[in-house]
């Protein structure tokens, strides 16, 4: 991507909406990440993500990191949802998700317990 698709980086969504009100699409609160000026589509993110599942479907063990949006997209397409409900799927800074088996088990964090040194 070049540095034109991160125009929306940093933006409160009331920021986008009135400084892109004709991109910032109301049909529904997820579709307006798919707008972006220069941005992906969610086809362009499905058929990304796709690949990679592909690539690494050998592998015995991987640990993946991505942001909110993207793992609802791949937590979809690895159990076989369509994209509404896909892009409906939790996210938080206090879960993981693993994924086995074509089933998603969300493991909770108490970073309470967590001491950083």
């Amino acid at each position: 991507m070049n540095s034109l698709s991160v125009k929306w980086a940093g933006l409160t969504t009331s920021e986008i909406e009135s400084n892109w009100p004709k991109r910032f699409h109301k049909e529904d609160i997820y579709s307006w990440y798919f707008h972006a000026p220069n941005g992906e589509t969610y086809e362009a993110v499905t058929s990304r993500i796709s690949d990679w599942l592909e690539e690494i479907q050998r592998e015995p063990k991987v640990i993946a990191i991505s942001h909110g949006l993207t793992g609802r997209i791949l937590r979809g397409l690895y159990t076989g949802l369509g994209r509404e409900d896909a892009l409906k799927l939790a996210v938080s800074q206090d879960m993981f998700f693993k994924l086995s088996n074509n089933t998603i088990t969300t493991i909770y964090s108490d970073f309470d317990d967590f001491y950083l040194h």
